[in-house]
Parts: structure tokens; C-alpha cells; sequence
């Protein structure tokens, strides 16, 4: 079985493991991949998220990043940088990224850019930038994987990257 069919697989078996959720009520059901669980209180559900009772786990990867853009983006990160049309975000990120690459900080084959903003003529021009420095540049409306079409498949698809371990250091 080849690489991506696995990795299809693992989308797939993630995606069945959890039961569909249509409503809050099926939320507050649900608790991660293996089954159910009482009902929290929203009030419950922050204090449970909160950083406190991680601080030591959140200093432990700090000592591990590095940053990407300084001052802005570290490894190991997912950012979304919002601006109005015609701002310069793209000249600026993209720029940015070439540097810390050519600058060693950061291979390009770490790095996977997310151009949703741009017409087929942009997206070329982009794509042919970013594999000059060994980025993947991923634009989901023209995906030709049928699981990765929405900001949610994408999103899922990281978090996966995430909990598979790729993302460290990285």
C-alpha cells in the first residue's frame, strides 16, 4: 500500500471513529474518538481548556521552537495572516519564508502554504516560487483529493499532522 493510500486510510478512520455532530447537545456528548462522556457545563469546558494546569508542558515547547518569521511565527505553528486585498500579506509571508530558507532557519519541505486567495494565474506563479524552495503550496478549491476541499478538511488534515508527531520541531 502506498503512502498516500494510507494516509487516505488514516482520514478515513479518523473521519468514521466520530460520530457526526449536529447539534451542541452532541457535543457536550462527545469526548474524543473512543466514546462518551457526562455533560459538562460550558462554564466546566473552559476552565478544563484553560493553560494554567499547562504552563509546564507550554514552556517545554517553547524551548523547542524556533522562529519561522521573526517575531511573528514559530515552527510548529499553523498561522493565518488576514489583511484587506492588495495589503501586501503575500509579498510580506511569502518573502519572509524564502529568507528564513535561504537563511537555513526552516527547510522548505516544513513548510505547507495555503493560497486561497488568488486567481489560476496567481496560484501558478506561486506554486512555481514555492517549489523553487521546496514549499508545498496547497489552494483547496482546486484540490484533487476530494477530502481536501474546505478550510475544515485542511484543518483536520493538520491537526492529524499534529498528533502523528510530524509537526515538532518543524
Amino acid at each position: 500500500m502506498s503512502k498516500d493510500d494510507e494516509l487516505m486510510n488514516k482520514i478515513k478512520d479518523f473521519n468514521e471513529a466520530r460520530p457526526p455532530m449536529a447539534s451542541y447537545e452532541d457535543y457536550e456528548r462527545y469526548s474524543g474518538v473512543n466514546g462518551y462522556a457526562q455533560p459538562i457545563s460550558s462554564l466546566a469546558r473552559l476552565q478544563a481548556a484553560a493553560t494554567n494546569h499547562r504552563i509546564a508542558e507550554l514552556e517545554e515547547r517553547l524551548a523547542n521552537e524556533r522562529e519561522v518569521i521573526s517575531g511573528m511565527i514559530t515552527t510548529g505553528t499553523v498561522t493565518l495572516v488576514y489583511a484587506p486585498s492588495g495589503a501586501g500579506k503575500t509579498v510580506w509571508v511569502l518573502g519572509s519564508l524564502f529568507k528564513s530558507i535561504r537563511n537555513n532557519l526552516i527547510k522548505g519541505s516544513d513548510v505547507i502554504y495555503f493560497n486561497e486567495d488568488d486567481g489560476a494565474r496567481g496560484v501558478v506563479q506561486k506554486a512555481k516560487m514555492g517549489q523553487k524552495h521546496g514549499m508545498s503550496m496547497i489552494t483547496l478549491a482546486t484540490s484533487q483529493d476530494p477530502g481536501l476541499r474546505t478550510t475544515q478538511d485542511a484543518l483536520g488534515l493538520l491537526n492529524m499532522i499534529r498528533l502523528e508527531g510530524h509537526a515538532n520541531g518543524r
